[in-house]
């Protein structure tokens, strides 16, 4: 166990101090806002911008014949659309005037003529051939496989064949940040202020729109206000669009959405609808599984593929299934588009299996629990992708789960409970979900998985370290500076991190796929280990150290292994290497194990490493309402080496907090292609009143290739919460849920189904 060190950016944040976009002041600044699209589907004909200049402050108007580059690439979402709009909220023009209020006030008055085209807003329809076309001569962008062995031979070994179908909603982010950006015009290139999830891939699209090499853009982070996935492509395109304006009138740009704004056109997670086939033997061994899924991308591509491709790849769930088929289609409609979004296709699934296997539990009138520890993964195993397994943890957090819910006892009690208030309105019941998720992004097309992390150690003992990795609030700083330390031996308080300043910093990829501890935590190793060895190498020089001598770098001291009292300061140590013109220069350079994957078979090594989990939930359910209150849960995972405990326990619980509300009232609702749910009033989300009480387990099994053996935990805290809220509730009113969000209506829909009285 590592020493507790607090967060590095904490005190900024809780003193006010940080600064987050919208602070961002520069003399001259001019402000820009939207004009969007208020049709699903359509060409635009005409754009009469006469009503806004003519207003006061208003500085002009630019459209896409305004952009030197590219205002849009293949299927993306367009920096400003040329001619067609496919949801409600496209893009078409923004207003530019001496104040956000002018503009935004001069934006409601551009006038948009449309030749509207028909729209599709059902995801079955929008696959049938007579269908508008959103993108060329098919809705179907791509249809993803997976398949090991042969299922209907399993299907064939099994006493017991249950089918289920299943769907999931449209969330989104709800950081409360909206998103907001600042473009600088510069002489020689053009700076942008913004909280990106993916630094880099701003700071390449930026140059495609402005028509300029990425050297000529400079990206500068501001602080996040929360990510969750959200901040990738959106930011993007808020931040060309503030270089354009900033480019034309050679003068600093904001533009900050409103709530609503970011509502409309931020993205979303997926809603999938799912059907399932499973077979297993009467003594609950598992057969044989086929899922068929439906992905809704809505009007633009952008990650569906990746995210569909996760979902393929872990389909089949934590368990030992000898034959197993997969497809998902990838399907357009005009509507809001879908993206990444905590757990990137992984919540989708689980949800959908684990709900399958309560209700296979139930048809085997076998123990939720003992159907999955009989099936659990083992070291050795062929997962459903073909690639043998190391490392496998899920049979050890089941049983974690087992003891720390008192799983027997509380069934037990739970069952009681039912039975003596039979005529109260109140039903009790506990519900388990398990997961195992691919760490990083692994080989279905995410990405080139790598990082670099530089670490400088300055003349008086103090370090910096450099990072391109964006911290959107999972810890990545800390982590790096508990890393150096370690290594180094020296104390926290000698180290800082440096703004994510893309003319300094390396590209070290995205903050996704719970991927920054493991990639830059292995490069932050390597940078620290090579300035370990330049102290070490001139430490051997001097006569108290034998050459070659075993050094422990410990306590703001170093020493002999095998002769402590054989010592010299940290802080002389260093004085000693620039006594001798050497540099403490480190420069750590990480890629992930390379990966094989056959899209044609479907088969292949995913991930280099598969993280595991699970979790128990105890709810009380209202039957005259259909609300739903979390009494308690459980949250079992496998974390590796835990870096910073609190930090651990704070990713778990806030993860918890946002799947309950995926779980439970969480859903953007949409008419005819217009988000209706446009502002948190009316749009759900948990408070710290809903959440209950919730029960970290922390499981440390040592990674093979993890920083000092930590692991990835950031999405599948998340990813399995529905699933087990969903079976408690099924469980208290011997109904099974299977669509999400379980809110009021649904619940006391199966009230009456279930006869819960």
């Amino acid at each position: 166990m590592f020493q507790e060190i607090p967060r590095v950016d904490v005190k900024a944040k809780l003193t006010g101090r940080a600064k987050y976009a919208d602070d961002l002041q520069f003399p001259n600044m001019i402000y820009a806002a939207m004009v969007r699209s208020t049709i699903a589907h359509g060409d635009v004909l005409s754009i009469d911008a006469t009503k806004a200049l003519s207003q006061d402050d208003v500085l002009g108007i630019l459209t896409w014949k305004d952009i030197p580059g590219l205002s849009n690439k293949g299927k993306e979402r367009p920096v400003l659309v040329e001619s067609r709009v496919r949801f409600i909220g496209d893009g078409i023009a923004m207003v530019v005037a001496k104040s956000q209020k002018a503009a935004r006030e001069a934006a409601k008055l551009v006038e948009i003529r449309y030749q509207p085209l028909a729209a599709v807003f059902d995801v079955k329809e929008s696959m049938k051939k007579t269908a508008g076309w959103i993108h060329g001569r098919s809705n179907v962008e791509t249809i993803i496989s997976m398949q090991h062995g042969h299922v209907e031979d399993g299907f064939e070994e099994a006493d017991v064949i249950y089918e289920e179908s299943v769907s999931t909603q449209r969330v989104q982010h709800a950081a409360i940040e909206p998103e907001s950006a600042v473009a600088v015009y510069q002489e020689d290139h053009m700076e942008v202020y913004c909280p990106p999830k993916s630094p880099f891939n701003v700071r390449r699209v930026v140059a495609e729109t402005l028509d300029v090499s990425v050297n000529k853009v400079r990206l500068i982070s501001a602080v996040v206000g929360g990510s969750f996935g959200g901040k990738d492509y959106d930011m993007s395109l808020l931040a060309s669009r503030v270089a354009l304006v900033a480019k034309r009138y050679q003068k600093p740009c904001k533009m900050t959405y409103t709530r609503e704004e970011s509502i409309m056109e931020g993205t979303k997670r997926h809603p999938y609808q799912i059907d399932y086939k499973i077979g297993a033997k009467k003594d609950g061994t598992l057969t044989g599984l086929s899922v068929q899924m439906v992905s809704d991308a809505g009007a633009y591509l952008s990650k569906s593929a990746m995210v569909a491709w996760r979902s393929c790849v872990e389909s089949g769930g934590p368990y030992r299934i000898p034959h197993v088929k997969t497809d998902i289609s990838v399907v357009y409609t005009n509507q809001i588009y879908s993206d990444s979004l905590r757990g990137f296709g992984s919540p989708q699934v689980d949800f959908g299996l684990e709900v399958v296997m309560d209700g296979l539990a139930e048809r085997l009138q076998m123990d939720p629990l003992a159907l999955r520890l009989k099936n659990a993964l083992q070291d050795g195993d062929v997962h459903a992708t073909g690639q043998v397994l190391s490392g496998v943890s899920i049979e050890k957090c089941l049983l974690a789960l087992k003891d720390k819910s008192d799983y027997e006892q509380t069934r037990k009690r739970i069952a009681s409970f039912n039975r003596d208030h039979a005529s109260g309105p109140y039903r009790l019941g506990f519900g388990i979900a398990a997961l195992h998720r691919g760490e990083a992004l692994g080989a279905g097309g995410e990405g080139i998985d790598t990082a670099g992390v530089y670490v400088h150690i300055e003349k008086d003992g103090s370090v910096i370290i450099y990072s391109g990795l964006s911290e959107v609030g999972q810890g990545c700083q800390t982590m790096m500076v508990r890393i150096v330390s370690e290594i180094l031996g020296i104390h926290s308080s000698r180290i800082r991190v440096t703004t994510l300043d893309t003319d300094y910093v390396p590209d070290s990829g995205p903050t996704v796929a719970s991927r920054g501890t493991v990639i830059a935590g292995n490069a932050t190793v390597l940078a620290a280990e090579e300035l370990k060895t330049k102290i070490t190498e001139v430490l051997s020089q001097k006569k108290w150290f034998k050459k070659n001598a075993e050094l422990v770098f410990q306590n703001e001291t170093i020493t002999l292994r095998h002769n402590p009292e054989v010592s010299v300061s940290y802080q002389d140590a260093i004085k000693m290497v620039f006594s001798q013109g050497e540099n403490l220069y480190g420069h750590g350079w990480w890629s992930a194990p390379k990966l094989v994957w056959d899209w044609k078979k479907g088969q292949g090594d995913a991930y280099f490493n598969y993280v595991y989990g699970a979790c128990g939930c105890e709810v009380k359910v209202n039957i005259e309402t259909g609300k739903t209150d979390i009494v308690r849960f459980v949250a079992v995972h496998d974390v590796g080496t835990a870096l910073n405990i609190e930090e651990v326990y704070g990713q778990i619980c806030g993860g918890v907090a946002m799947g309950i509300g995926y779980g439970l009232t969480e859903e953007v609702q949409l008419r005819e292609g217009k988000i209706i749910n446009d502002n948190f009033d009316t749009y759900l989300m948990p408070t710290a009143m809903d959440i209950g009480e919730i029960e970290p387990v922390i499981l440390q099994e040592h990674s093979a290739i993890g920083p000092l053996g930590a692991k990835g935990l950031g999405e599948p805290v998340t990813s399995i919460v529905a699933p087990a809220i969903t079976n408690a509730i099924s469980d208290a009113l011997q109904s099974r849920i299977v669509d999400l969000p379980a809110d009021l209506e649904r619940v006391l829909a199966h009230v009456k189904k279930g006869d819960a009285r």
